[in-house]
């Protein structure tokens, strides 16, 4: 396929898109800025080279497409459950069987799990004004970072939907599909999401009529990775047989690295043979994607100050912090990881936030405020 055609492609699909999704401000925007990102991609690297641009990932799942396309779908059942990748993958496979090109392919879905994924969060976040509007898409990923992995050709955009899918599902149906299609994607992810949202459920009905203090939800933030390090160790045994295996022991470095998730500077902990870019980049790379340092920012403060902790807040905390135990125990641990968390971790923060507002602008908080005045 030559290039011209690639971009020809590229402005079919993002047309279409636009034109499905008339009236919707943000999702017109984010669909420009995918076709935009997308085209300066293959003009800098080409066709061939772009697969390796931030990660070679995108090779990986270009090949399986190209593997479905030419082979057909294989009856092997570990390389549908361990490789294949399914809930990315396929439907890719099947826009490629149409004649686009695989590896767009792969971004166009990607694109199409970001629309949705916005859909989810301007139901739950409903807005009056264009600045609400834009803090909302900012602080749900579904701006720059959001936009910026939709023009990969990675699962990561997928795995938000999941993730949150899961979380704000309201029917068992929804919630069991999105577990297994996270299952599919990352084992570990699907595991940290049940186990996490579990714990929060026994944990609210035991709690159902005390207020949480700042002191109790730190403990809840530092017991979750504990629990996350222990799960890595019971994972390894199912997997392996070897029982009592950890990647590390507590220590400073540890600590640094689990809380490292919390503010979103992970690369600054981890060991420097892990990490591809250098310093000055990878510091780039969060002027530029600054969601991922201000999210998980905004997110440790509502679960800290938060008076009254919500299912979701819960199921989030435990989730995400699961997560963090068992992906320290590993060196596989970047901003990049924690992407899948990104949305529901910043709806979060944007219930919290307008639930304070509601608070304070109670006939109650006004006429306390206006004594006090007094």
């Amino acid at each position: 396929m030559s290039d011209s055609l690639y971009l020809g492609q590229v402005v079919i699909l993002g047309v279409v898109t636009l034109w499905f999704t008339r009236g919707q401000r943000v999702m017109q925007l984010q669909i420009l800025g995918w076709m935009l990102l997308s085209s300066l991609i293959l003009l800098r690297y080409g066709l061939v080279e772009q697969q390796n641009f931030y990660s070679n990932d995108q090779r990986y799942h270009s090949g399986l497409v190209n593997e479905i396309l030419g082979n057909g779908l294989p009856f092997d059942l570990d390389w549908w459950l361990s490789a294949a990748r399914v809930p990315y993958v396929l439907p890719a496979s099947l826009l490629a069987a149409m004649g686009i090109e695989p590896l767009l392919s792969l971004k166009f879905v990607s694109l199409l799990a970001l629309l949705a994924t916005t859909s989810l969060i301007q139901r739950r976040v409903p807005t009056t004004t264009i600045l609400n509007l834009a803090a909302t898409t900012y602080l749900s990923a579904t701006a720059f970072i959001g936009v910026f992995f939709a023009a990969l050709g990675l699962r990561d955009t997928t795995m938000m939907l999941l993730v949150l899918w899961f979380f704000t599902g309201t029917s068992t149906a929804a919630k069991l599909g999105s577990l297994i299609g996270l299952g599919l994607l990352r084992p570990h992810l699907a595991a940290a999401v049940l186990i996490g949202s579990l714990v929060a459920l026994v944990l609210q009905k035991l709690r159902r009529n005390s207020t949480p203090t700042p002191f109790v939800n730190f403990l809840g933030l530092t017991a979750a990775p504990v629990l996350g390090y222990y799960v890595y160790s019971f994972g390894l045994q199912y997997q392996s047989g070897m029982s009592g295996v950890f990647g590390h022991t507590w220590g400073i470095s540890p600590v640094l690295r689990i809380a490292s998730n919390y503010v979103g500077l992970q690369f600054l902990t981890v060991p420097a043979s892990t990490v591809e870019f250098s310093t000055t980049s990878l510091l780039l790379l969060r002027v530029l994607l600054s969601e991922t340092i201000v999210i998980p920012i905004l997110f440790t403060i509502s679960v800290l100050l938060a008076r009254r902790q919500s299912l979701l807040m819960q199921s989030v905390m435990w989730s995400f912090g699961i997560y963090v135990g068992i992906v320290t125990n590993t060196d596989f641990n970047s901003f990049r990881q924690n992407i899948p968390f990104m949305p529901a971790m910043g709806l979060v923060a944007l219930l919290a936030w307008r639930e304070h507002q509601i608070s304070r602008n109670s006939p109650q908080n006004r006429a306390l405020t206006a004594q006090r005045e007094t």
